[in-house]
Order: structure tokens, then C-alpha cells, then sequence
């Protein structure tokens, strides 16, 4: 397993405590800082998409008109649409659902930094809330969430 992947892990499990996400305590602080830390440049703000393939019972329940859904972990975006449509994302076909998310904070462009250079990336702090302001249905299984970024309930190790 990665790093990102462990960190994840932790950060994602429902039964989330201070025993699963304390010893990772002092790496969260680092690439916290580390993010908060880059140019302003580096600082997005505007949409960026994620997307999920298959039916999720959760996710169908978060993505109705005024449902909320924060992302636990770090959390990988694209400014680009085009991107969603590979194969090894959300493809074409089948049931999916598109985020077309509006982030006003905690974003960051690390493309620069990004195995997958090629694409831009935008990267979410964990903790990163958004309400749903709408759901579009399309042809072939496609819901798209348009949503906008709230204040979380609560952040990460503050």
C-alpha cells in the first residue's frame, strides 16, 4: 500500500477514532501545512470534477437536491470534464455519477507534483464539504451533482 492510500484509509473508516487517525497525527499536520503553505497560485478556486462509477446506496442518498457530502480523505479533482471520460475514471457508460463541484477554498493545483502529469489535478483537504444545488440526469446512466463548497463541521487536527 502508499502512503496516500494508508492515510486515506484511516481518514475514510466510519468507525474513524483517535486510535485509527492519532498515530498519523503528525503526517497529517505536515501535508497540511505543506499544501497551506504553497504560492497563492497554486491555491484553487472555480469547479473541478470527480466522479464514481457504479450505485452506491450512499452516494444515491447524498447526491438529492440539498444533500451534503464531505470528502474524509485527500480528495483528487480535475478542472477538466474531458478527463472523467477514461476508462480508468468514470468512462462513458453505465451508471455513474459526475461532481461538478464549486470550491471556493482548500484546493490546490498539483499538477507540478502529480504522477499523472498529463492531467491537471486539483487536490481537496480532507474534511472539504459541499451541499448539492442540483442533479441532472443524462442519457447512458449519468446523474451530474452540481454542488457548492460549505463550511465544514468540523477540520482536520484544528
Amino acid at each position: 500500500n502508499t502512503l496516500p492510500r494508508v492515510v486515506n484509509f484511516a481518514l475514510r473508516r466510519r468507525d474513524r477514532t483517535e486510535a485509527t487517525v492519532g498515530p498519523l497525527a503528525p503526517l497529517l499536520r505536515l501535508l497540511l501545512a505543506a499544501l497551506r503553505a504553497l504560492p497563492e497560485k497554486l491555491r484553487y478556486r472555480g469547479t473541478v470534477y470527480r466522479g464514481e462509477r457504479g450505485h452506491h446506496a450512499q452516494l444515491e442518498q447524498a447526491v438529492l437536491p440539498g444533500g451534503f457530502l464531505t470528502l474524509s480523505g485527500f480528495a483528487s479533482a480535475t478542472p477538466g470534464l474531458d478527463t472523467l471520460s477514461l476508462p480508468s475514471l468514470c468512462g462513458t457508460e453505465g451508471p455513474r455519477v459526475v461532481f461538478e463541484m464549486q470550491v471556493d477554498s482548500d484546493a490546490y493545483c498539483i499538477s507540478k507534483f502529480s504522477n499523472s502529469q498529463e492531467d491537471s489535478e486539483v487536490i481537496l483537504e480532507p474534511c472539504s464539504s459541499f451541499q448539492v444545488v442540483e442533479v441532472v440526469t443524462q442519457d447512458g446512466g449519468l446523474k451530474v451533482a452540481k454542488m457548492r463548497q460549505v463550511e465544514p463541521d468540523y477540520r482536520l487536527l484544528e
